[in-house]
């Protein structure tokens, strides 16, 4: 949510009016070229995972009719974006891709990690990304140091119970 308008990945991005909670109404809708998995604010700029086909960043300027503004492909699945700072993390397979979207229209690759196993949900604080994984039975959370965008490196892990969904920091 991003002050009174709420962003929904659902067979695309939807911008929501949500200023009276008791009556939400839908403002507008764009298509993502792939299936929209998670989705952050970075004023004006929304980032979409969008599934096989990576990450689409999307002109928040306009509620109404969001206009597209980049597709920047990845080679396994985005299924989770965080925004800190001027860069976007991706968790894409048993990838961090780590991303410059100072020009929204054409992002820069700035740097990636391959952890372990493949990645479920990333949150970024500090200077640190927390990226999930697994499924089944065990999961872990990784603690990655990305000070430097161009060189992540993986500080520690740490094995969970059960498949760890969500994270936030």
């Amino acid at each position: 949510v991003s002050s009174s308008v709420a962003y929904v990945a659902a067979g695309g991005l939807c911008t929501v009016d949500v200023a009276d909670p008791t009556a939400p109404r839908l403002l507008g809708r764009v298509d993502t070229f792939g299936d929209p998995r998670a989705v952050q604010v970075a004023a004006p700029i929304v980032l979409v995972a969008a599934g096989a086909v990576g990450l689409e960043l999307i002109d928040a300027s306009y509620p109404t009719s969001p206009p597209a503004l980049s597709t920047t492909p990845t080679a396994q699945p985005a299924l989770a974006v965080a925004v800190g700072d001027h860069h976007t993390y991706v968790a894409a397979g048993t990838d961090l891709l780590i991303y410059d979207h100072a020009d929204p229209a054409a992002p820069q690759f700035a740097g990636s990690l391959v952890l372990p196993t493949t990645t479920g949900r990333v949150a970024v604080a500090g200077g640190l990304a927390y990226v999930t994984s697994g499924g089944g039975t065990a999961g872990r959370v990784y603690v990655v140091d990305v000070a430097d965008a161009t060189a992540p490196a993986l500080l520690a892990s740490l094995a969970v119970a059960g498949y760890p969904g969500a994270i936030l920091v």
